[in-house]
């Protein structure tokens, strides 16, 4: 299913269980704020941070680590990935999370469910998930 959506998934579990109001929709709004960034900032904020001449790169340099310089490589591509697949995979899942009949958890809890036990309702939320990245890859 993809490193996201199991990152989504432990996110669901604590935003649906233990944190409170408030602090939940402060969490989701941090987590969803990569949406409202274009890809082309975003890019360049990476650069910035991560490229030859980079932040972290003079960071690691002083600490004597050595020049770290990813924003070239398929390790900041694939940050880049989880940057904007992330937060679109948060939204899809938490609105069918918030769908989902309560009924349906509750009689698996009774039973001695965990958590866990719970996930495969949540497979089509999961399925029309993977069909939006299809679809829309950069959307």
């Amino acid at each position: 299913m993809g490193l996201p959506v199991i990152v989504n998934n432990l996110f669901r579990i604590a935003l649906k269980s233990i944190l409170k109001n408030k602090l939940r929709s402060m969490l989701t709004s941090l987590l969803t704020l990569p949406l409202a960034f274009p890809g082309v900032v975003v890019g360049f904020m990476i650069i910035m941070l991560a490229g030859r001449q980079g932040l972290i790169g003079q960071l690691t340099q002083e600490l004597g680590a050595g020049k770290l310089v990813f924003a070239y490589s398929m390790f900041g591509l694939f940050l880049g990935y989880l940057y904007f697949s992330i937060p679109r995979t948060i939204v899809t899942v938490m609105a069918a999370a918030e769908k989902m009949d309560t009924r349906l958890e509750e009689a698996a809890r009774s039973l001695g469910a965990s958590h866990w036990h719970v996930v495969p309702l949540m497979v089509p939320a999961f399925m029309m998930r993977q069909v939006f990245l299809k679809v829309a890859p950069g959307a």
